[in-house]
C-alpha cells in the first residue's frame, strides 16, 4: 500500500512541475491546464489525502522536514504538493503544520512552503493567511506579501508599508505593487512610484512604472517613454498593453530604425494594431530562418490577427520538438515557425476583413467579453501580461491570478462582466 501512496506523491511532483511549465506556455490556454496536467495533478493530491492521517506521518510532514526532498527528483516541486496535500486535509491543524515547516526550515526550504500557500484553495483561506503573516518573522514578511499578490488579493497595510520603507530594493519593489491594491495608499504609493521610476534597479523601476501608470503619475509616464525609446523591454511591453494609438505608433518607429529586439516584439503583439500586423509580416520576411525573432515576429502577428497556426494549413512549418529540460529554460522553443509564402497568401485574404480602426484583440476588437475569451482559451504565455493590463485599466481594481489554479481564474474572470473598460484609452498619454 504504501508504495501506492508515495507514488501519489512522486506522481504530483511530475505533473506539479508540468503544470507550471505549461502555465507559460504558448501551446497551452486555461482550459487546455485545467483538463491536462491540473486535472492529474488534482487526483494524486486526492489520493494523498484519502490515505489519511498514516500518510501525514509517514510522507508529508517529513518532505517538509529539512533535507526531506533532497532525493526527489524537483525538491520545490516535491516540497510544494506535500504542503498543498497538507492543506487539503480536512483538519483544522493542516495550516499549523505547514507554518511549522517555515519556522523550523531553511530560507531554501520557504519557497516551496509560500507557493503552496500561495495555490491553496478553500472558502475560508483568504482569511486565514490574512491572520497567519503577523505571527512569523518579519524577515519573511516580503515572501507573504509576494504569496498574497500572487492570490490576488488585497494584502494587508501593514505589510504593504513594512515592505515600501524598506532599504533593500526588491522589498521596496514588493510594497509598490501592494499599494496597488490598497487605495488608502494610493497617495504613497504614487509618490514611490515617482521617486523610483528611474531607479538603476530594473525590479524597482518596473514596479514604479507600473504604480505610477495605474496611479495616474505624470512624471512616471514620461519616464516610461523615454526607457521605452532607448529599448527598455519592460517598458516597451507597457507601451504596447496600454498604449494608445499614438504610442503604438511610436513603437512601430522604434522597431523600424533600430531594428527588432525580443522585447520589442513581445510589445509589438499587444499593441493590437493591424499596421502593426503589417510590421510583422515584413519582419518576417526579412528575418533569416534561423534568428529566433522570426517566430517572435509570428507569435505578435497571430496575436493582433487571431492567426492560428494549429487550425490554419500553410502557415507554418514543422519545428522540432525541443526537450523538457530546455522548456523549462525557455517556452519560446515551443513558439512555431512561419512559412512566409503561406503566411502572406493568408494575409492578403484576412486583411480586408480585419478592421483597422481600432484596437484588436485575436482579430477582433478588444472588448471585455473578447478579453475574457482570450484569457480562457489564448496562449498560457501571453495571459499574464494580459491581466496586467486589466489591473492597470482598472487602477489595482481588477487582479486576476494567473499563477493560480484554473478555478480561482476562471472565478477572477467573471468579474469582468461587469467592470467597465475602454481599451483605447492610453496610461501613457495625456489626461
Amino acid at each position: 500500500m504504501w508504495s501506492v501512496v508515495a507514488e501519489h506523491l512522486d506522481e504530483a511532483e511530475f505533473l506539479y512541475t508540468q503544470w507550471e511549465a505549461h502555465n507559460r506556455s504558448p501551446d497551452f490556454s486555461l482550459m487546455e491546464l485545467s483538463s491536462g496536467p491540473e486535472r492529474r495533478l488534482f487526483a494524486h493530491i486526492r489520493g494523498l489525502v484519502e490515505a489519511g492521517p498514516p500518510a501525514v506521518d509517514r510522507l508529508l510532514r517529513p518532505a517538509l522536514a529539512p533535507g526531506g526532498s533532497q532525493d526527489s527528483f524537483e525538491p520545490v516541486a516535491y516540497r510544494t504538493v506535500a504542503a498543498l496535500a497538507l492543506l487539503s486535509n480536512p483538519v483544522p491543524t493542516a495550516l499549523p503544520v505547514v507554518l511549522d515547516a517555515l519556522v523550523n526550515g531553511t530560507p531554501e526550504d520557504s519557497p516551496a512552503v509560500f507557493r503552496a500557500l500561495a495555490l491553496w484553495e478553500g472558502p475560508e483561506v483568504d482569511g486565514l493567511l490574512s491572520c497567519a503573516w503577523e505571527d512569523d518573522r518579519c524577515e519573511r514578511w516580503p515572501q507573504w506579501l509576494e504569496m498574497f499578490l500572487h492570490r490576488a488579493i488585497a494584502p494587508p497595510q501593514r505589510l504593504v508599508e513594512y515592505c515600501l520603507h524598506a532599504d533593500v530594493a526588491w522589498i521596496r519593489a514588493l510594497g509598490l505593487r501592494g499599494s496597488l491594491s490598497l487605495p488608502a495608499l494610493g497617495d504613497c504609493g504614487r509618490a514611490f512610484a515617482d521617486r523610483h521610476c528611474e531607479d538603476d534597479d530594473q525590479a524597482l523601476r518596473d514596479a514604479a512604472y507600473r504604480t505610477g501608470l495605474a496611479l495616474g503619475s505624470h512624471r512616471v509616464r514620461a519616464a516610461c517613454l523615454q526607457a521605452a525609446a532607448r529599448g527598455d523591454p519592460s517598458a516597451q511591453t507597457l507601451v504596447g498593453l496600454v498604449g494608445g494609438s499614438h504610442e503604438h505608433a511610436a513603437l512601430v518607429g522604434w522597431i523600424e530604425r533600430e531594428g527588432p529586439t525580443p522585447g520589442s516584439l513581445w510589445a509589438l503583439g499587444f499593441c493590437g494594431r493591424r499596421d502593426a500586423a503589417d510590421v510583422s509580416l515584413a519582419l518576417i520576411d526579412a528575418l533569416d530562418d534561423e534568428d529566433r525573432q522570426r517566430s517572435l515576429a509570428f507569435e505578435a502577428f497571430c496575436a493582433i490577427t487571431g492567426l492560428s497556426p494549429r487550425d490554419e494549413e500553410g502557415v507554418a512549418v514543422p519545428r522540432p520538438w525541443p526537450s523538457e529540460q530546455d522548456l523549462a529554460i525557455d517556452p519560446e522553443l515551443l513558439l512555431p515557425q512561419p512559412d512566409p509564402p503561406g503566411l502572406r497568401e493568408w494575409w492578403r485574404q484576412a486583411r480586408p476583413r480585419i478592421d483597422g480602426t481600432c484596437r484588436l484583440l485575436g482579430g477582433e476588437p478588444v472588448t471585455p467579453a473578447r478579453m475574457r475569451d482570450v484569457l480562457l482559451h489564448g496562449s498560457s504565455r501571453r495571459r499574464h501580461a494580459l491581466a496586467e493590463a486589466l489591473e492597470l485599466h482598472s487602477g489595482g481594481s481588477l487582479r486576476l491570478a494567473t499563477r493560480s489554479f484554473s478555478r480561482r481564474q476562471r472565478e477572477g474572470l467573471t468579474t469582468l462582466a461587469v467592470v467597465p473598460f475602454n481599451f483605447e484609452r492610453s496610461l501613457l498619454g495625456e489626461r
